[in-house]
């Protein structure tokens, strides 16, 4: 439903620091329920404010592309620890899931 990249805020008091962009998919930009869907997860996700949730920074349209501007925290993504622990044959580790 949506991509998520590593970008660089150009302005505002996060100027040329990392953040994390999640935009709908643009094949699904013209899906109106897809486009509210959208903006319901951005809505909630403004609501949640805990150590241990990434913050959202920034919610709009640009061009006619919704998105979601987060902030980055570095680090590998879950996709890649499940496969390499699928390659291993083992169980993700405890300590990775907690």
């Amino acid at each position: 439903m949506a991509e998520v990249y590593r970008a660089r805020a150009i302005s505002g008091p996060r100027s040329g620091g990392l953040v994390a962009l999640k935009r709908l998919a643009p094949q699904l930009a013209a899906n109106s329920a897809y486009v509210a869907r959208f903006a319901k997860e951005a809505a909630l996700s403004e609501l949640l404010d805990h150590p241990h949730i990434v913050k959202v920074l920034e919610v709009g349209v640009s061009q006619g592309i919704h998105y979601i501007a987060m902030e980055f925290v570095d680090g590998t993504d879950l996709g890649r620890v499940l496969r390499r622990c699928k390659g291993a044959a083992i169980q993700l580790p405890v300590d990775f899931a907690v």
